[in-house]
């Protein structure tokens, strides 16, 4: 009697459950895409950044957070870091963006091993401003772009790593304390220029203090009085094909200590969080410096474009894209990479629309044409302005490359853009930029028999 009960009791909490769940499938109960959290090309260890824990992301004793509206990442006493970002352009990175980014706060952390970076950027530029120490690993800083480091109480101590501080695009330094023991190299630039600005300088490497990849400029300010070396020059070196602007010492060699400090304190910027407005003038007044560039507007975002950083395919161009740009004025975007790895030719062009906002394509990003074994020719828009480095990597079978952009420069194209192109490789220009471009893709990677029409 008992066991009918139960059985029948069992069977009507059964029947409910199928009632309700009926019920629920046959409603309008949807979960919203809107719901969804917002993604960011940003990493802290392997968390993958998003609206949902932007606010907080441990990290150690200590914590991070993200502003979107300025790109802002703020450590407050960081200690450690849970896991590592690896991806297809890069690995290994403790923190990675792919989002030009504002660095604030203070972090004490220590690399895992000597390939780890602990911070890396790729294809977006870092400004720096906090209290930083850091130490082991590959690099401290990393960005495929510029590195800015400013701020009067900003501290940077690197210690036992490859490099302390590189930026491909240039390194400038305005303010600060920077400090950086047993590493090979201190600042390193590799196509853009390397500024010292004003601030406090102690580097103590293996190698060399500062490093200079393709003849590119070091400018070091009047305002910086240099301890050691005493009297130095800016001395051209040459390894195999290669050549560097180090600093050297008077007797000729390699600065491989250097202790330098502005011969007024720095100023302006004294609490880097939140970021001061600097005007040019006060900054002249202030450091007696003249200001290297003026203070320009901060461009609107475009009404319904994508935040800097952002990817997104276009299908009828079979090309993925990243923005670089969300100005109002002029949104920008690369081309990342093609989603038709069969393609035989692939034309970049000028522009792309995408939810009604029209982006001009001005760049060319790393490793664009990686896996197109097929590839045999590829066009290069007008509007390209920045090719970047290893774009052609990967493309054994590429033939001809069409450039029809006018614009390409010293500055704007990598080092290493042209690196991994077959030797045979057939370059067709503007007929006016044929000697001008002979020479400059040459000494970005070309190789010196390739054929320039």
């Amino acid at each position: 009697m008992y066991k009918h009960r139960i059985t029948s009791h069992i069977l009507s909490v059964c029947f409910s459950c199928m009632l309700f769940i009926t019920a629920l499938f046959s409603s309008n109960i949807t979960v919203s895409a809107d719901s969804a959290p917002t993604s960011y090309n940003l990493w802290i260890g392997s968390t993958q950044i998003t609206s949902a824990n932007m606010a907080y992301i441990k990290c150690g004793t200590g914590s991070a957070s993200f502003d979107p509206s300025t790109n802002t990442l703020t450590f407050n006493s960081a200690t450690a870091i849970s896991g590592t970002y690896n991806g297809k352009i890069a690995s290994n990175c403790m923190v990675y963006t792919e989002i030009p980014l504002k660095i604030r706060g203070n972090a004490k952390l220590l690399a895992p091993n000597i390939t780890t970076m602990i911070i890396g950027s790729y294809m977006a530029a870092l400004d720096i401003q906090g209290n930083f120490d850091f130490s082991g690993g590959k690099n401290g800083f990393f960005s495929t772009d510029k590195i800015t480091i400013s701020g009067g109480n900003t501290s940077i101590t690197i210690k036992n790593a490859d490099k302390a501080i590189s930026g491909r695009g240039g390194v400038l330094v305005d303010g600060g304390t920077l400090e950086f023991t047993s590493v090979n190299q201190g600042i390193y630039t590799d196509t853009g220029a390397l500024e010292l600005l004003s601030g406090k300088i102690s580097i103590s490497a293996k190698e060399s203090v500062v490093l200079a990849y393709d003849n590119n400029d070091i400018n070091i300010a009047s305002d910086l009085i240099f301890e050691t070396p005493k009297n130095f020059t800016i001395k051209n070196i040459k390894v195999g094909d290669s050549s560097y602007n180090v600093i050297a010492d008077d007797a000729g060699n390699i600065a491989k200590e250097l202790r330098a400090a502005s011969a007024q304190p720095t100023t302006y910027g004294e609490d880097p969080i939140p970021e001061p407005e600097t005007k040019p003038e006060d900054n002249t007044s202030k450091t007696g410096l003249q200001p290297v560039e003026e203070v320009k507007k901060v461009e609107e975002p475009a009404p319904g474009g994508k935040a800097e950083g952002t990817a997104f395919t276009v299908e009828e161009k079979a090309a993925e894209f990243v923005v670089t740009s969300s100005a109002q004025e002029n949104p920008t975007v690369d081309y990342k990479c093609t989603i038709n790895k069969k393609a035989k030719r692939i034309t970049i062009p000028e522009t792309v629309t995408v939810d009604g906002i029209t982006y001009n394509v001005t760049g060319v990003a790393t490793k664009a044409f990686s896996g197109c074994k097929k590839l045999g020719t590829v066009t290069i828009g007008n509007n390209v302005i920045n090719i970047r480095a290893n774009a052609f990597k990967g493309a054994k079978n590429l033939k001809t490359i069409n450039v029809k952009s006018t614009k390409l420069t010293k500055d704007s194209v990598a080092s290493k853009a042209f690196k991994g192109t077959p030797k045979n490789v057939t370059v067709k220009v503007p007929k006016k930029l044929k000697k001008t471009y002979q020479k400059l893709f040459i000494k970005k990677g070309l190789a010196k028999n390739a054929k320039i029409r």
